[in-house]
């Protein structure tokens, strides 16, 4: 890291080259998004896409004759596809507007938390090109249930590293703003809610143990 300090020019280079990765893997991203149709749809999926037209239809996140599942599925893309379904009137391009949304949310909050480590620009560029990177397209794997296609987990990961923004805000105090900072929290703390609610098992073991293991490993290494 030293020497692409020293060399500026292979630093510019390499820092055009990760970012222009990113670029256009969003960009992979977005088209695969909006052109979205029924050969891709899944039996997991095409429940996703059902559940979005008829939340528009009644006017309503839990809808009546839905049995629902391990989750209510207000978690998901689809109360944002709900939307834009009332608009487009397709149920494929609305959810692929909808999981071209949460991407975007993804990558801002994730890049922001690069922020508050002091990593040089191509590093953060190539972690963040890892993290979008649109592999395993099949109806469970990592793409299609994250960044395209129906992005069952999008808002849950999302509500994770919020969560995760939230902590290193209070310990490293990067945003000084305090209407940023409590706006930050309030988005948060409704997000959890509404995660919990929906799928309560999943914000429980994979981001409340887990932060709580990490307290109480920093509460004895204090105490020595």
């Amino acid at each position: 890291m030293f020497l692409l300090e020293k060399q500026k020019l292979p630093y510019k280079v390499l820092t055009a080259i990760m970012i222009s990765f990113c670029v256009i893997e969003f960009i992979c991203i977005a088209i695969y998004n909006l052109n979205y149709d029924i050969s891709r749809i899944g039996t997991d999926s095409a429940g996703f896409l059902e559940l979005s037209k008829l939340m528009w239809e009644q006017k309503k996140l839990l809808v009546d004759n839905w049995e629902y599942q391990t989750t209510l599925m207000i978690d998901s893309p689809a109360p944002i596809a709900a939307i834009f379904y009332g608009i487009t009137g397709n149920q494929f391009l609305s959810y692929g507007l909808a999981t071209t949304v949460t991407t975007i949310l993804l990558i801002v909050v994730f890049c922001s938390i690069l922020t508050e480590y002091a990593l040089p620009t191509p590093i953060r560029a190539m972690i963040l090109g890892i993290f979008i990177l649109p592999i395993s397209t099949w109806d469970l794997g990592y793409f299609t249930i994250l960044l395209g296609g129906y992005a069952p987990y999008a808002i849950k990961i999302l509500c994770g590293l919020l969560i995760f923004k939230c902590i290193l805000v209070q310990k490293n105090g990067s945003i000084t703003n305090k209407i940023f900072r409590y706006s930050l929290y309030l988005i948060t703390c409704i997000l959890t809610f509404l995660v919990s609610f929906s799928s309560g098992v999943f914000i429980i073991t994979l981001v409340l143990l887990p932060l709580i293991i990490e307290k109480a490993i920093e509460f004895f290494a204090e105490d020595n």
